[in-house]
C-alpha cells in the first residue's frame, strides 16, 4: 500500500463509521472512496485544490464536499471512532505553530478566535495542539492562537484518555500538570527545565521511542492561506488517515523504564 491509497480493509473500516454518522450522504461507496482518496492526496502533498489529479475526480467537487464534511464535524467524529483502538500503553503531546498569510486576517464574518489565530514572537498564526498514541496516530487536537503556551492545554487534550504514561518536552513541565497526571496515576515522561527549582522524577528508558507526536505534527508544519484552511486540511483529515506505519514510521523496540531522581 502506498502512503495515499487506502487498502480494500482499511476502506471497509472507514465506510463502516461513515455510515454511522449522522447528517452526512454516503452515497455509492466507489464515489466517497474516491473522495477520501483526494482528501489523503491534498493532505499528503499539500497541493491546492486546483491542482488535484483528474483521476481523483473534479476538484472542486471534491472541495465543495470537503467544506460541507468539515462544517458538519465528520472528519473530527472519524477521527474519534477510529482511536478506539489506539495503543495507550503511552501518549505523547506536542505543539506546532502554523504560519498565517496576511490576507488570512480580516475575513468577512470572522474573527481571530473562529480563525484561531494570534500573534506570537514568530508573526502571525495558529498553534496545533496534538495528542498521540504510542505508534505516533493522532487522538485529539486543538488549536488555539500562535501565541498560546502548549503546556495550557495539556489537561484539555489527556481529559478521558487512560494510558500509562505521558511522553512530552520541556515545555510540558510544570507543577499543575504533574500533580495532576499524579492523581491520575499516569507516569510522566516529561524532562525538567533548567530552571527547576525542585527536583523531580524522571522516567526515561522509553524515551528512545519518545514524541511520536512530532512525526504526527510535522506532516501540518507547513504554511496555509490561512490557520482555517489547515484547520480543514492537515488536522481534520488526519481522521481519515489514521493507518499505522503506511503514515508515520515507529520503533517496535522498547526498553522497561527506569527512575532516576536526577536532571536529565
Amino acid at each position: 500500500m502506498s502512503r495515499i491509497n487506502l487498502s480494500d480493509a482499511e476502506w471497509v473500516s472507514i465506510l463502516t463509521h461513515l455510515k454511522k454518522l449522522p447528517g452526512i450522504y454516503v452515497g455509492a461507496p466507489d464515489a466517497c472512496r474516491q473522495f477520501v482518496s483526494a482528501c489523503l492526496w491534498i493532505l499528503r502533498s499539500g497541493a491546492q485544490w486546483r491542482v488535484l489529479p483528474p483521476t481523483h475526480g473534479k476538484w472542486n467537487s471534491m472541495f465543495k464536499r470537503f467544506s460541507r464534511w468539515s462544517a458538519k464535524g465528520v472528519w473530527g467524529a472519524l477521527l474519534s471512532k477510529l482511536s478506539e483502538t489506539s495503543d495507550l500503553q503511552d501518549v505523547s503531546m506536542d505543539g506546532s505553530i502554523i504560519r498565517a498569510h496576511a490576507c488570512a486576517a480580516g475575513a468577512a464574518n470572522s474573527t481571530a478566535e473562529k480563525e484561531a489565530l494570534g500573534r506570537s514572537k514568530g508573526g502571525f498564526g495558529c498553534k496545533i495542539h496534538a495528542l498521540c498514541d504510542g505508534l505516533g496516530m493522532p487522538l485529539k487536537f486543538i488549536l488555539t492562537g500562535g501565541q498560546e503556551a502548549e503546556c495550557k492545554q495539556a489537561i484539555p487534550l489527556l481529559a478521558n484518555v487512560k494510558a500509562s504514561a505521558v511522553l512530552a518536552d520541556k515545555a510540558y513541565d510544570t507543577n499543575e500538570l504533574r500533580t495532576w497526571l499524579e492523581c491520575q496515576k499516569i507516569k510522566a515522561v516529561i524532562p525538567p527545565k533548567s530552571n527547576r527549582i525542585e527536583v523531580v522524577s524522571v522516567i526515561i528508558g522509553i524515551i528512545r521511542n519518545v514524541m511520536p507526536s512530532n512525526a504526527c505534527s510535522a506532516s501540518s508544519s507547513t504554511t496555509a492561506e490561512s490557520p482555517l484552511d489547515m484547520r480543514k486540511k492537515p488536522l481534520i483529515t488526519w481522521g481519515c488517515c489514521h493507518l499505522p506505519q503506511c503514515f508515520y514510521g515507529y520503533d517496535e523496540t522498547s526498553t522497561e523504564p527506569r527512575q532516576i531522581n536526577k536532571r536529565l
